[in-house]
Formats: C-alpha cells, structure tokens, sequence
C-alpha cells in the first residue's frame, strides 16, 4: 500500500511533531503525558533502563530526580514513513543539564559540557494517531564530568 504524496507529508509533520512533544514533555516533568505518547508494549531503552510497556515507561521516568533540570535541541530530524501505520525516526540531540535547576524559574548554570546522542524510534499509528513503540538513545559524546554516573540527559 502506498501513501499519496499529501498522506506522506502528513505522516512525516504528525511524526516530527510527536518527537518534540515527548521530548518536550520529559523536559517538564509531565511523564504521564510523555507516556502516553508510547504504545501500550512500547520499548524504551537508555543509559539508565531498558524497559517495556507503557507502564515500566512511566515508572522508570518518575524515579527521576525531581529537581534535574534538562534541555535538549533536537536536530536533523529524519522520518521514514514505511506504511499507513509503522514509521522509522532518527534524530541527533543535544543535551544540557543542571542537576539541581528544575524548575526553572531563572536561568541557572549549565553543568559541564553538552551530551549528544542519537535518538531511534519506531513509531506506530494507533486508533489513528501516531505514538512510539520504541526509543533508543545512543550516546555518541558523554561530558567527562558525568561519563562516571552516565550521560546527561
């Protein structure tokens, strides 16, 4: 089955979309919302689990450290519609950190060097939306300070 041009282009904005918008909610503390972002047996893997299900998603997130602050630029983002309902992502991330600066109500120090990482998705459109069944983080460049305690994002 192919796509139209028009449904391809579609998919590819609702994708990237939703590659900000779980970012952008892990940024914020709102788990709840970033996991419901995932499928019900999504699989999300980094530096710090490897879990499945939408559930493990959240638990694995709330076990955070409630005052690390975290941004991330996301960048080159690229989306491989492969049908109707699965898709393929990757993009480059850029990750700076204070581990005391949530929430942020000024600016604060950044601690030590930016991480980059690549991010991979699977994405699945579910009830007619798009949501991930996977993300995988794959660190590329660890500032030295953290390279001990894991990467920094």
């Amino acid at each position: 089955m192919s796509l139209s041009p028009t449904d391809l282009l579609l998919a590819r904005s609702e994708l990237s979309d939703l590659v900000c918008n779980v970012n952008r909610h892990y940024e914020l503390h709102q788990y709840a919302a970033m996991a419901a972002l995932y499928t019900e047996d999504a699989h999300y893997a980094n530096w710090r689990g490897d879990v499945v299900g939408r559930a493990s998603i959240l638990r694995l997130m709330r076990d955070r450290a409630p005052d690390r602050l975290v941004r991330h630029v996301l960048s080159n983002i690229v989306i491989e519609v492969e049908s109707a309902t699965r898709a393929r992502g990757l993009c480059y991330v850029t990750a700076f950190l204070n581990p005391h600066g949530h929430p942020a109500a000024r600016a604060v120090p950044q601690d030590g060097p930016p991480a980059i990482a690549e991010y991979h998705f699977r994405f699945q459109r579910v009830d007619g939306q798009w949501l991930v069944a996977e993300k995988q983080t794959v660190e590329i460049f660890a500032p030295r300070l953290l390279a001990n305690d894991g990467p920094s994002h």
